[in-house]
């Protein structure tokens, strides 16, 4: 796509940077109420240090002290965050920020997801004609990939991730963000079916400016 990209370069299960900080925990928590339609849990959903997967405890994130905490965010999230930021504050006023993540087909025990890309936004906005989320989608389903909006998580939720945490900044300078996720076994598995969406991906947004 020739655009710069914003990466972490260490594992979620130290630092989530897709979930809000310890002090919005409560409030994102009280938020989102339910689980949505992927059936993800509230606790997975907002904190940054994850305390269990798939029923097992996650040893590195137990008993953490506010120092470490506020080491980890000093020396991880914010950075992230703060880059994202930078980014976007120097970019074009009609750039767009694009959000890509994975998801396991299956997540702590429950059923297998079918669905293979998710395309993150809010409907009554995002779908209108023109807008990007509305054009991939279209291009997305003529290459018969299996796409639903807003699963296998919802954003409509409020459920704390990157799209929501950044978006009020990128709305009240008239920029377009989406976030799309994809199934992490057909990336590894499918040679074919990731050239296909990432040919869907590039004939979206190449060239926009």
């Amino acid at each position: 796509l020739g655009c710069p990209a914003v990466l972490t370069r260490y594992s979620r299960l130290f630092c989530d940077c897709n979930r809000p900080p310890p002090a919005a925990k409560k409030a994102a928590a009280s938020g989102s109420g339910n689980q949505g339609q992927g059936g993800a849990s509230a606790a997975y959903l907002t904190s940054p240090f994850c305390q269990e997967a798939e029923g097992q405890p996650i040893v590195l994130n137990s008993s953490l002290s506010d120092a470490e905490v506020e080491k980890r965010l000093a020396g991880a999230w914010r950075p992230y965050h703060n880059a994202l930021v930078g980014l976007v504050e120097a970019s074009p006023g009609r750039s767009f920020l694009l959000s890509l993540h994975s998801y396991t087909r299956v997540f702590e025990q429950q059923p297998p997801r079918a669905v293979e890309v998710g395309i993150l936004c809010w409907p009554e906005r995002d779908l209108l004609p023109g807008k990007p989320a509305s054009r991939l989608l279209a291009l997305l389903e003529a290459a018969g990939v299996d796409v639903r909006i807003n699963e296998p998580y919802s954003l409509v939720l409020g459920d704390g991730s990157l799209y929501s945490t950044h978006a009020p900044q990128l709305e009240s300078d008239g920029r377009e963000n989406i976030t799309v996720e994809l199934r992490q076994d057909k990336i590894d598995d499918d040679p074919e079916w990731r050239a296909k969406v990432v040919g869907c991906i590039v004939e979206c947004f190449q060239g926009a400016t």
